[in-house]
């Protein structure tokens, strides 16, 4: 068998070829070992690993916050069942419990069933008030006041009785009358006075009208009271005369001569008018 060698080639300069076996040597120096590399990528994928643990364990982590969806019996037993059965708890803090219940199925079995102990007590208070109220009405049937309204009324129609002595001519403004003695005349044993009495308006137990009388006018002599009934003897002519006695309306007067039996010895001081409403007048018929 023949062996056919390869071809002659020529090998480069020796010099050459030194300096490019140097040149590749610090190439391959300066690279990092393939052991080197694989190292630093598994400390790179250690480290993903621990903060992926670290994350994990902190969400699985309870904290106190509240959290969505949290189950019925968390609240449950935030609520505490020695609160609800408390007398003293308000409405905001019994209210909720049923509220909670009807959200999960196992709140019925977890509240007792002191949560209704507060209602009776509101309740008991709510009637408690009605009575106390309820007895105001009944103390004021029992002695009725009259409203500031019918007082009033009756203030202004209850006119306050009036005593006092005026001129003879002076009108005055007596308790529901106006009262005048205007005028005297004598003759004989006659002192006749001119007087006129007129209804301004009414007293409260009044119907429509107001009677009225000449026996309400009397004289005031050196000899005593004088009426009208005491008789006269030597009678004179008088222009009108004063009714004996009639009822009158509001506006409506009487007016008219009043004849006494007055000697002319004695000497008159006063023309008097007084009744029942409380008119108390004295004309001085010297004036």
């Amino acid at each position: 068998m023949r062996l056919e060698l390869p071809p002659e080639r020529r090998l480069p300069n020796p010099e050459w070829m030194v300096e490019r076996i140097l040149t590749e040597r610090s190439a391959t120096a300066g690279a990092p070992p393939a052991a080197r590399t694989w190292w630093l990528s598994g400390l790179v994928a250690a480290a993903v690993l621990i903060t992926a643990a670290v994350i994990g364990w902190a969400a699985l982590v309870p904290t106190g916050r509240p959290q969505v969806g949290a189950a019925p019996e968390t609240a449950a037993a935030t609520a505490g069942p020695s609160r609800l059965g408390s007398p003293t708890a308000g409405p905001s803090e019994v209210s909720p419990a049923p509220t909670s219940a009807a959200t999960g199925p196992e709140k019925p079995a977890t509240v007792p069933p002191t949560t209704l102990v507060p209602v009776p007590t509101r309740a008991a208070s709510t009637a408690t008030e009605p009575k106390s109220s309820a007895a105001g009405p009944e103390t004021s049937a029992a002695s009725p006041t009259p409203s500031p309204a019918e007082t009033s009324t009756e203030e202004r129609s209850a006119e306050p009785p009036l005593t006092t002595t005026v001129p003879i001519g002076v009108r005055v403004q007596a308790p529901y009358l106006d009262l005048t003695a205007s005028g005297t005349m004598t003759g004989g044993d006659v002192y006749a006075i001119l007087v006129e009495t007129c209804v301004r308006s009414l007293p409260p137990n009044a119907s429509s009208e107001l009677p009225l009388s000449r026996t309400s006018w009397t004289l005031s002599t050196s000899a005593g009271t004088v009426t009208t009934d005491a008789p006269i003897t030597d009678p004179i002519t008088l222009p009108s005369a004063y009714p004996g006695e009639g009822r009158y309306g509001i506006g409506d007067c009487a007016t008219g001569w009043i004849p006494f039996a007055v000697t002319p010895d004695t000497a008159v001081l006063a023309i008097s008018y007084r009744d029942s409403l409380g008119a108390n007048v004295k004309w001085n018929p010297n004036t």
